[in-house]
């Protein structure tokens, strides 16, 4: 199976990058691919964050990868915000139960 990691972190919006892993439940013989959508109350395309949907490939052999959320420390007074990364359409792999991923932004203005 592939699926995260961990489901949750959080971290001031002057934290970046922040590492999101990514892993499967046993090495493969096969190359693992799955798609990630990017969803939450942040506004991404470099306003709050850079991060946009994509495809995370596990090499074969490998057990893990690394998604890079990039978060933008601007000086706007915000409310505290998430990043919202759900795990898709899997190739040589099932999705695990931890598929959802969310990352709070704590604004620091």
């Amino acid at each position: 199976t592939i699926q995260f990691s961990s489901s949750s972190a959080s971290g001031c919006e002057n934290t970046s990058p922040v590492v999101i892993g990514v892993t499967l439940s046993a090495i493969s013989v096969a190359e693992v691919q799955a798609t990630y959508t990017v969803t939450g109350t942040a506004t991404g395309s470099g306003t709050d964050y850079t991060l946009a949907n994509g495809t995370i490939t596990i090499p074969v052999g490998q057990i893990s990868a690394n998604i890079s959320l990039s978060v933008i420390d601007d000086a706007v007074v915000d409310p505290n915000e998430t990043v919202i990364v759900t795990l898709t359409s899997p190739t040589n792999a099932l999705l695990g139960s931890a598929t959802v991923y969310t990352y709070n932004i704590n604004d620091n203005d």
